[in-house]
């Protein structure tokens, strides 16, 4: 927020810290305090993002986002009570919470898509637990931390960063090469060990430890960090590889029209470029309008952490095979691409079977989509060419 700020980023604000403060904190305390009174009980908590189609929200205005409470009312199958009032989207979103809520009646624990079946290969089914471990034993105990500092004194600030290089062969200390990016292997970089013994790390490691050191300087010395240089510059090194044109064109055509300047997506959330979502990206050093250039960057910026999803799960691939794989990845994510039969069909080496795989995904909500279809076609097509 600036002086500069239009009214309607303003409100949007406003209303996020609003709905915070009085509904999402407290929850989140009272669960807390559920499960410290008895350890044995369990606490799910889940994400509700979408927004109501125009004039259909009780207390939110277009211009805001997704409402609190509005959740409640699909839950309780309300569009399939008011016809007039809501659309077909709240109506199919209803039906998917009553289904999920009703599961978990049931079962006593929430459908979660990890995108882990029967099928799953081993090393996925190990990454994923890999990955929970490190959440539960390092991640979220380091979040809870920063909140409570940022407690003790609200002038406090408290920054987050997100490292994800996987050393070259050999290199990592913990980590064996099938799984994902080690906690804790960012400090070796950022003391710049990979300059100190040559022996055991690569190029790589170097240029990503050079970074990362000039980055947490210029963080002590200016108190700020230097966002897009750790986001930009080191997920752009550490991606072995990038796509090829072929695949850029094709995620391109089937993104839609690019955007030069900001603009609010169909769950209000504020977008740029080819579907750069502010939510989930940083954009504090985009100065719109954005030339085609700059836009083509940002999606290239995008895509990098799905080309190393496919890098991690599928070596080995072909130019054509690898960008159909980024694509799908890209669109459907990179736990969906993980648990697919693209997947499993590349680790068995059936090539043919993986390519027709592309096809089974074109559905939401149990309906079939002609954009996904068309996409499927597509990327199964560059797969095979």
């Amino acid at each position: 927020i600036t002086n500069n700020t239009g009214a309607d980023i303003l409100l949007q604000t406003i209303g996020w810290a609003i709905g915070d403060y009085l509904l999402t904190c407290p929850t989140k305390l009272f669960a807390m305090s559920v499960h410290k009174a008895s350890e044995n009980t369990r606490v799910f908590e889940y994400y509700f993002n979408t927004k109501f189609t125009a004039g259909a929200q009780l207390f939110c205005s277009d211009l805001m986002g997704v409402c609190h409470y509005d959740d409640v009312y699909l839950a309780f199958g309300l569009p399939f009570q008011e016809y007039d009032r809501y659309g077909r989207r709240e109506r199919e979103v209803s039906a998917e919470m009553i289904k999920a809520f009703t599961s978990f009646a049931w079962e006593g624990k929430p459908t979660v898509q990890s995108g882990i079946t029967n099928n799953t290969g081993a090393d996925i089914l190990l990454q994923t637990i890999g990955r929970a471990i490190g959440d539960y034993l390092l991640t979220c105990p380091t979040k809870l931390f920063a909140m409570s500092v940022h407690k003790a004194s609200e002038n406090t600030r408290v920054f987050e960063y997100y490292f994800n290089t996987k050393f070259t062969v050999g290199a990592q200390l913990f980590c064996s090469d099938w799984m994902g990016v080690c906690h804790y292997d960012d400090v070796y970089l950022a003391f710049g060990l990979p300059f100190q013994e040559y022996d055991r790390y690569g190029r790589r490691e170097r240029e990503v430890s050079a970074e990362m050191i000039k980055a947490f300087t210029s963080f002590a010395w200016e108190g700020k960090p230097t966002v897009q240089s750790v986001v930009i510059s080191i997920i752009g090194l550490v991606v072995g590889r990038d796509i090829n044109n072929a695949g850029l064109s094709l995620i391109k055509e089937m993104e839609g029209d690019w955007r030069a300047d900001y603009y609010y997506d169909e769950i209000g959330q504020k977008t740029i470029g080819y579907g750069h979502c502010c939510v989930y990206h940083t954009c504090d050093q985009l100065h719109p309008p954005l030339t085609e250039a700059q836009v083509t960057q940002l999606l290239r910026t995008d895509l990098a952490e799905f080309q190393n999803c496919v890098q991690n799960a599928a070596p080995g691939l072909n130019d054509n095979q690898f960008a159909a794989c980024t694509s799908f990845a890209f669109d459907m994510g990179c736990g969906t691409f993980n648990g697919s039969h693209v997947l499993s069909n590349i680790k068995a080496k059936n090539f043919n079977a993986a390519a027709k795989a592309f096809n089974e995904y074109v559905s939401v909500g149990g309906r079939v989509i002609a954009d996904l279809v068309k996409r499927r076609k597509r990327e199964a097509q560059l797969f095979r060419s």
